[in-house]
């Protein structure tokens, strides 16, 4: 690897940040010199100062891909930016976009054009776009909401500051990683499965493709509002997992133009709490169950059905550190788990979700989304094709091969018998007798996903740790988006002292659920073990947002009726963050 003198790394880190917005953090120092290493020898330069000096005479050109420093510079971004998104990512705001927010501008829109006497419009940012399912997921639910499309003049655009994201995205086509949340079905009705490539099969209905449209474009940069890119009087921005990676200036910046951007009534969707702490003085902030929107403040439409007009008021804290984008996390599904202040921790590992042998619906299924009478969709006339991927009746099932339907109700019937019987032992910490009846139903139902994370639980509690790893992957070669295998994984690496790989695998469940307000506390409580107490205050404040959403009466914990309001409650206790129960006997 090429030394590089400490000052002259941080003068090229400045320059990312003046350039982009994106801070990298000092642990990420390293990781970015490495980068940085390759760029060097790729470009023939004898060393960084040579590769600075050249790459920054002239500034300019930095934007400019026709030139070689433009080239250049974009394969630095592409080292730099996270492209990692799937269709439908988020599934309550979806839900809030798809219920409420969109049918409501839908019919403000539809009003207006008809006082007007002028064609209805509608206009919709994905201000980072990535590989294009963000924005495509939005021309869907348009596509489902608008029957006469037709007579409107829609125009979704996509912009991102990674032109080969871009590139990808304008292809409109996608492997099955990007669809790890929607059911085959939806996928099949939208998309098109060709035989080659390989490796991206499915191509996207070109009569939804044609709703967006794709630029290159820096958000750190005063290139917006602009009329040219559509981007004026919008109806509503999403601009989802892109602040956390941003410093508090360039945030407030990008803030500000956005308002502009927005019309009087328009909306700005963004990841959970990514403006915790922010200036956000341009915006009113709605919070709904599903997701906190805001508005611009000058808007006179009424609010969001349900919505509060700000969230709960939180002690003033410092602005967390950016999150660098250099290490991301890798995705995974995401499942309740049970927290307990430390005094009171349980001390044997409980199921990290109801155990029985058919799997439960997936993370991203959803109640049948019954539609406002604002979005002017007639029962009668509404095509069955255009049914929403949110549905409930097409969620995504899991791909287990234990599943009923692909074992005999009297198979069925022997494996629900012998889950219960374990449950049951394992309840009562019988845990070598557990691991006797799973063996038995694995010799006969090898797939069965809910043995196999049984099992996993029942060894750690024993503390047969090897054991317990293995069951885990064994869990998720059965079913790659479950996540109490991981929430205990996380637990077994916090008791070896690999405090870092807990927090990844943590991480990853709110990669996938934002909402994953549990996820959060272990979290927290890691941090203020390590004395991070600004990261676990976040982390707990983050928590309560998203628990205060929620019904205080819902049970999290089947096993021992934990509710939501009493988890609120450990929470408002001081001292160390509320834990899950995932904790062993064997620890």
């Amino acid at each position: 690897m090429i030394d590089f003198a400490p000052d002259l790394l941080s003068s090229f880190i400045h320059e990312v940040a003046s350039q982009t917005g994106i801070v990298i953090r000092d642990r990420d120092r390293a990781l970015f010199a490495k980068k940085l290493a390759d760029r060097v020898r790729a470009a023939h330069k004898t060393d960084l100062q040579d590769y600075y000096t050249w790459l920054f005479a002239n500034p300019r050109e930095l934007h400019d891909r026709q030139t070689a420093r433009g080239t250049e510079w974009q394969l630095i971004i592409q080292q730099i930016s996270i492209t990692e998104s799937y269709f439908f990512r988020d599934r309550g705001q979806f839900q809030l976009l798809r219920d409420h927010v969109l049918p409501q501008v839908i019919a403000e829109r539809r009003q207006i054009a008809q006082a007007c006497g002028q064609q209805p419009r509608l206009r919709i940012w994905s201000a980072a776009s990535s590989t294009g399912e963000e924005p495509y997921s939005l021309a869907i639910v348009v596509w489902e909401l608008l029957p006469d499309l037709a007579d409107w003049d829609v125009r979704i655009v996509g912009t991102d500051i990674n032109e080969a994201a871009l590139a990808t995205a304008r292809k409109a086509t996608y492997s099955d990683w990007s669809f790890r949340q929607v059911d085959p079905a939806i996928r099949d009705r939208y998309f098109k499965h060709r035989i080659s490539p390989v490796d991206r099969p499915w191509k996207l209905d070109p009569n939804i493709a044609k709703l967006v449209r794709f630029y290159p474009l820096n958000l750190s940069q005063p290139c917006y509002p602009n009329a040219e890119l559509d981007l004026v009087d919008l109806d509503l921005i999403l601009c989802r997992n892109v602040f956390i990676y941003l410093d508090g200036q360039t945030i407030r910046n990008i803030l500000d133009r956005m308002a502009r951007t927005l019309n009087l009534t328009g909306y700005l969707l963004t990841a959970h709490a990514e403006l915790q702490h922010q200036d956000t003085r341009a915006f009113k902030a709605q919070l709904c169950p599903q997701s906190v929107i805001y508005q611009r403040c000058d808007s006179v439409s009424p609010s969001i059905a349900g919505a509060t007009q700000s969230p709960p008021p939180l002690p003033e804290v410092r602005s967390p550190e950016p999150r660098s984008p250099i290490s991301p996390t890798s995705p995974l599904s995401s499942t309740v788990i049970r927290p307990y202040p430390t005094q009171h921790r349980p001390q044997s590992f409980a199921p990290s979700t109801p155990l029985r042998s058919t799997p439960s619906p997936a993370p991203e299924s959803l109640p049948r989304l019954n539609f406002p009478t604002s979005a002017a969709r007639d029962p009668k006339t509404s095509d069955p094709s255009r049914n929403s991927p949110l549905d409930r009746s097409s969620s995504r099932r899991t791909a287990t091969p234990n599943d009923t339907t692909h074992t005999s109700p009297l198979q069925t019937t022997w494996a629900d018998r012998q889950m219960a019987d374990a449950i049951v032992r394992f309840q009562h910490r019988d845990y070598p007798a557990v691991i006797r009846q799973l063996d038995q139903l694995l010799s006969q139902q090898p797939q069965h996903f809910a043995a196999c994370d049984l099992l996993s639980l029942a060894y750690a509690n024993l503390g047969q740790y090897n054991q317990a790893s293995y069951y885990c992957s064994k869990a998720l070669e059965i079913d790659a988006c479950a996540t109490s295998p991981y929430y205990l994984m996380a637990h077994l690496a916090e008791n070896s002292g690999n405090i870092a790989r807990a927090k990844t695998l943590l991480k990853r469940i709110i990669y996938l659920d934002p909402e994953a307000a549990l996820a959060y506390l272990e979290l927290a409580a890691l941090y203020s073990a390590e004395g991070d107490t600004t990261r676990a205050q976040t982390m707990k404040r983050t928590a309560r947002i998203l628990l205060a959403a929620r019904d205080a009466d819902e049970i999290l914990d089947p096993y021992r009726q934990l509710s939501v309001g009493s988890v609120l409650k450990q929470i408002e206790q001081p001292g160390d963050s509320p834990r899950s129960s995932l904790v062993t006997d064997g620890f």
